[in-house]
């Protein structure tokens, strides 16, 4: 091979005989988990799975990868096994369940002498106007669904 053509077999076809080898050795490859790990990629570390997690910390989809990204989701039938692990795994969160006494006692007295701008203040009221109407839009659904 000459220095120049780093792929010598480009324009090239295998013959049926050499598909045939090359599949029967891929099949026995993957049969094994030494060769099935080679040809699936590799391991990696805790120590490097963490670099490429702060790597790509805060990073954020394009509006066409969200678009992909839904569009690649739709219609996809989830069983039972993985709704119920998907069920476990939001168990300790809050959603829904108001804060106790003692809770908003604390929170009170953080946000205490807090200050926003008009800008903010403005973005907060829009906020909770919307949100109302949306809940009220919901309930006015539900009554005439009755």
């Amino acid at each position: 091979m000459s220095a120049h053509n780093t792929r010598p077999f480009t324009g090239r076809k295998h013959t049926d005989a050499t598909k045939a080898t090359l599949s029967a050795r891929a099949k026995a490859r993957w049969a094994t988990p030494e060769g099935r790990a080679k040809m699936t990629g590799r391991e990696v570390s805790p120590e490097t799975r963490r670099k490429i997690g702060n790597a790509n910390r805060g990073r954020r989809h394009t509006d066409e990868t969200k678009r992909k990204i839904s569009a690649a989701g739709k219609g996809r039938i989830v069983s039972e096994e993985t709704r119920r692990k998907l069920g476990e795994a939001s168990k300790g969160r809050r959603l829904g369940i108001p804060h106790t006494e003692e809770t908003k006692r604390i929170l009170s007295e953080k946000m205490k002498g807090r200050s926003f701008s008009e800008e903010t203040r403005r973005k907060i009221s829009e906020g909770v106007k919307a949100a109302r109407r949306r809940k009220k839009d919901d309930l006015a659904a539900l009554k005439a669904q009755e």
